[in-house]
């Protein structure tokens, strides 16, 4: 008969749990790294143990988008000062886009209270968990781009023309991003094409996990996306594309080994009356033509 005084018991059960799960010691190294550590974040335990949890790897960014260090880091944080920390933040996905996550980070002490290491928990909200339920149902209606993860053109398009209509019978505002990815051509001719085919999915994917349930992302050309940003007025996309801008800027992409760091250009404009969806996107990609004009790496809105 098992006996549940067996210590192998317990650490069974947080092995398999779908929250992620990881323990360091004093010195801040990964001890253990769960399942569910591993399904959130794409990296296996064997990447991982024996690795410092300040490590630059998992690229803990703020709400604000501020990339945390040393002692800012939520276990650190909870070894330094021996209490326990709760944060909202994100993690660099080992494929490279940002995941979003709810966290609680708290000290473990011997049996004479001294802090001997931390164990954290996490997991991601549940606005991220509905995207990628949305998602695959789309996928199995044909309604998914398969290289990017986006939506494809068809269904962005019937989406735009679905708000349109209800932003004419009802004043439902809405918003669309154009958005592409920096100085793509420059490096499809030094690395070639599955480069961008990269970068094209790391970008999809950070869009997509800071966009909201009702919000959707699509691929419209080879190399550009649209987002459509729900009940967003002309006074609220600014702020919306900024953000999203500074999602990919965290971003990180690996390409040969190598960690590839890049941009994104943003272009945007709101409904309006009279609109089709053919002028929507006209505006918005003139907006985002102009913010490459400029230099690229920034987010520029029609107003009228």
């Amino acid at each position: 008969m098992t006996s549940f005084q067996d210590p192998e018991i317990y650490k069974d059960v947080l092995r398999t749990l779908s929250t992620g799960v990881y323990l360091v010691d004093r010195e801040g190294r990964i001890v253990f790294w769960n399942q569910g550590a591993e399904e959130i974040t794409g990296y296996l335990s064997q990447e991982v143990l024996g690795r410092q949890c300040g490590d630059s790897f998992l690229g803990h960014v703020d709400r604000e988008n501020r990339v945390l260090s040393g002692a800012e880091v939520p276990l650190v944080a909870a070894m330094r000062d021996g209490q326990t920390v709760e944060a909202r933040l994100s993690i660099r996905h080992k494929i490279g886009h940002p995941v979003l996550l709810r966290l609680r980070a708290s000290p473990i002490r011997d049996v004479n209270g001294t802090v001997v290491g931390a164990a954290e928990c996490f997991d991601e909200p549940a606005a991220s968990l509905q995207h990628d339920n949305r998602e695959s149902k789309l996928a199995m209606l044909g309604c998914i781009d398969g290289p990017t993860g986006a939506a494809n053109r068809d269904y962005t398009e019937t989406q735009i023309e679905e708000h349109l209509r209800t932003f004419a019978l009802h004043r439902v505002p809405f918003s669309i991003l154009a958005v592409e990815v920096d100085n793509l051509d420059a490096l499809r001719a030094r690395d070639g094409n599955g480069v961008v085919h990269t970068l094209l999915r790391v970008t999809a994917e950070a869009l997509a996990s800071s966009l909201r349930p009702t919000d959707l992302l699509g691929r419209w050309t080879e190399t550009q996306f649209l987002a459509l940003v729900t009940e967003c007025s002309s006074f609220e996309i600014h702020r919306v594309a900024e953000r999203l801008q500074k999602m990919v800027s965290c971003a990180e992409a690996r390409w040969w080994g190598d960690p590839l760091q890049f941009t994104a250009s943003f272009g945007g404009t709101s409904a309006k009356d009279g609109d089709c969806a053919e002028d929507l996107v006209k505006r918005a990609q003139t907006a985002l033509q102009e913010s490459v004009s400029q230099g690229g790496n920034r987010v520029l809105i029609h107003h009228d």
